[in-house]
């Protein structure tokens, strides 16, 4: 404004008005930048409708079409590399699968125990209680890789001790199912926390097999997902059990037939 004032506004030209635009308006800093500053400015989206005399509104732009020209200004002033950081920034900003705080570690790895595969056990004898009943015995074993262990206290013990581990185990063994006589049968599913780099899965035995729930290491399972997980495992047991049940009813019991054998005798 001062420039235009001394260099190019006549003796007949009113008083120069300046627009200062902003590409993302702060009237903080909008406020301290123009503070003892007399000439007339408008601030775009701000305040430019207070800053122009009212014969001068319908000859000056937009504020949509000062604030277009300003985006086209400082996108042709971007570098190949500020345009693809700008995109990637926006392609980012679309994610939302939470943020990366923690790998795997060995203090990490005690809280999944503790916080996940703990709670889990408990949720899973729960939800179990009535298949249970249905066998003579009912074994409930935690494993962290490859070593089974009897009790909670020992698998901790083994976890504080060794200190790294690649997955956890629950697994559930049911022995004897009493209804089927003699021909019994027993039954055993697992369930598995992997612990990978940047996340921990919990899912199934089966391949090829999509995980129930990914997380990371700052997130546990809430109360809701846990009953999920019970939820889909005893479907998974009854499901195994039910085809074993529907095996033995398509035999035909040997006794009848040693009986049809005889009187043909």
């Amino acid at each position: 404004i001062n420039t235009v004032d001394e260099q190019i506004k006549g003796i007949k030209d009113k008083r120069t008005i300046g627009v200062l635009l902003c590409k993302t308006p702060n009237k903080t800093v909008i406020k301290y930048a123009l503070k003892g500053i007399k000439a007339p400015i408008g601030v775009a989206d701000y305040e430019l409708a207070q800053a122009l005399p009212y014969q001068l509104k319908g000859e000056m732009p937009t504020i949509k079409e000062l604030e277009r020209e300003l985006e086209n200004e400082s996108e042709k002033l971007l570098k190949p590399k500020d345009k693809k950081l700008n995109n990637l920034k926006e392609l980012i900003s679309g994610l939302k699968y939470g943020e990366l705080k923690e790998k795997c570690n060995p203090q990490n790895t005690l809280i999944i125990f503790q916080k996940v595969l703990l709670p889990l056990k408990k949720q899973l004898a729960i939800s179990i209680a009535d298949i249970s009943n249905m066998f003579k015995q009912t074994e409930i074993i935690l494993w962290t890789d490859r070593k089974g262990h009897s009790t909670e206290k020992a698998a901790k013990d083994y976890l504080i001790k060794n200190k790294h581990c690649g997955e956890f185990r629950i697994e559930i063994k049911t022995k004897g199912f009493m209804k089927a006589g003699i021909k019994a049968f027993d039954c055993w599913k697992n369930l598995n926390i992997i612990l990978n780099e940047y996340k921990y899965t919990v899912e199934f035995e089966k391949q090829n097999q999509k995980p129930l729930f990914e997380k990371l290491y700052n997130q546990l399972l809430t109360k809701t997902e846990l009953n999920v997980v019970a939820e889909n495992f005893c479907e998974i047991l009854l499901d195994h059990i039910t085809a074993q049940v529907e095996r033995i009813k398509k035999q035909k019991p040997k006794n009848k037939i040693i009986k049809k054998r005889v009187i043909n005798k």
